[in-house]
């Protein structure tokens, strides 16, 4: 009994520990990103060039969606050789994944090279080419389009680092890159358009991949020097393997994309850039709760792995309930935040540069408490590798989404449509996924119990 108690301690210890030193670097993080506005907006004197950056790293963010899932396939399987210490097994698995996902990312550079060409720019992005010139928009998506691609590549030690339960460390690579940009953004401003996109563009190619460069060669030459990657050690059956279930994931990520990375281009598309901004000023406030309670959902995740693997499923169902609670209190907070919504603009970006809309805060909080919830399903759903639920309720609101829009485009002509509709498509998920979770918990328990008969 003494040893089962003080195993219990060290579990929750372990995830403890791990969601406190996650709380403090992405609280660091988070001060990092509220001062990002402002200064963009010092960065950038013109409103529909600052609108233009956020639709660019947007949209090309979508990029990190064709990994296949890899990352996070390579998180859930790696977890059991790396804990019964099977180096040699967890040797295949991290070779294999960055193998294929090199391979992915040569293969996209080639094909989307060409596919840029062909395409205007300034018209997709609603830009007239006498306030920015073709060719220095084209360079500037450009340097962000290898940025995003080696990030592709490099940002594999993320999920490594998510299965080895140190999250922290993880949310630390991000904080020192939106450290570096907002520092240069603070320290530079040039006079004309073009050469302010063009820095930018280059110190955000520098800003993302030198500490998920770093971060790869400290791991694998400490925590895991024993399983570095290896050319010998390809393993092409374990590319199904981890496909398999990383497809599951990819189709999930896609949606997601599709969900919530499209906004700041239909904006741009159908309304007007500065709209892009005023977007962004809302997103940001009410992601912080998100990104927080994110905080909590990412170790829990591999937590979850690691107690299914045991087969600990009553460690999984109390931890559920615990999210659900965190998750009530999270949405308490969020509606309260609404009647202070004016005087944070204010202080936060300065009197009259954002109208506050009550409505269209209202709606964000709305749509953001929502997620919330969701986000505790899918911890669960993602740590036990049973994934097919998310994956239909995410593609049918993905597909419906923009259809949906262009209907109810020429009733409502105010972007707050855009917000109406995401909450509209990913209410089922309020639903069903926590309904397949307890089926998936109860089933699994009962094969437990058939095991010890």
């Amino acid at each position: 009994m003494r040893n089962k108690l003080l195993k219990s301690y060290d579990n929750n210890a372990e995830l403890f520990w791990n969601i406190i030193g996650s709380v403090g670097v992405k609280g660091l993080a988070m001060l990092v990103n509220i001062l990002s506005l402002p200064a963009y907006l010092y960065y950038f004197s013109d409103q529909k060039i600052l609108g233009v950056w956020f639709t660019i790293i947007s949209v090309l963010n979508w990029i990190l969606t064709f990994d296949l899932g890899i990352g996070n396939g390579l998180r859930n399987l790696i977890i059991e050789p790396y804990l019964n210490k099977q180096y040699n097994e967890l040797k295949e698995y991290i070779s294999t994944a960055y193998i294929s996902i090199g391979i992915i990312c040569l293969i996209l550079s080639l094909f989307s090279f060409v596919l840029a060409k062909s395409i205007n720019w300034n018209n997709f992005l609603n830009i007239s080419d006498k306030i920015i010139n073709p060719g220095v928009l084209f360079d500037s998506i450009f340097i962000v389009f290898l940025t995003v691609v080696c990030q592709l590549f490099l940002r594999l030690i993320v999920s490594i680092l998510y299965a080895l339960q140190k999250t922290a460390i993880s949310n630390a690579i991000s904080l020192i890159s939106n450290t570096i940009i907002l520092l240069f953004l603070i320290s530079f401003k040039f006079e004309s358009a073009p050469k302010s996109l063009i820095s930018l563009s280059y110190v955000y190619f520098i800003a993302i991949n030198i500490p998920l460069l770093i971060a790869t060669v400290v791991v694998f030459f400490t925590k895991l020097r024993k399983a570095k990657p290896n050319l010998r050690f390809f393993r092409y059956k374990l590319t199904s393997k981890i496909l398999n279930l990383g497809l599951m994931f990819l189709g999930i990520q896609v949606s997601l994309v599709v969900i919530n990375s499209t906004n700041e281009l239909i904006i741009a598309k159908y309304f007007q850039l500065e709209n892009v901004v005023e977007y962004q000023t809302y997103f940001r406030i009410f992601n912080i709760f998100l990104v927080l309670f994110s905080l909590i959902t990412i170790p829990i995740w591999s937590a979850v792995t690691k107690a299914f693997v045991n087969k600990n499923i009553k460690w999984i169902k109390k931890i559920y309930f615990y999210l659900n609670i965190v998750a009530v209190v999270f949405t308490i907070f969020i509606f309260l935040s609404c009647f202070f919504i004016n005087d944070i603009v204010h202080i936060w970006i300065g009197p009259g540069k954002i109208k506050v809309s009550y409505l269209t805060t209202f709606l964000i909080a709305t749509y953001t408490s929502l997620m919330i919830f969701i986000y505790a399903s899918n911890c669960i759903a993602n740590g036990i590798s049973k994934l097919k639920p998310q994956l239909i309720i995410n593609l049918i609101a993905a597909i419906i989404k923009f259809p949906l829009f262009v209907l109810f485009y020429h009733y409502y002509n105010n972007w707050n449509l855009i917000i109406l509709i995401n909450i509209f498509i990913i209410l089922p998920a309020i639903i069903i996924q926590p309904i397949q979770n307890y089926k998936e918990l109860k089933k699994n328990k009962i094969k437990k119990m058939k095991t010890l008969c």
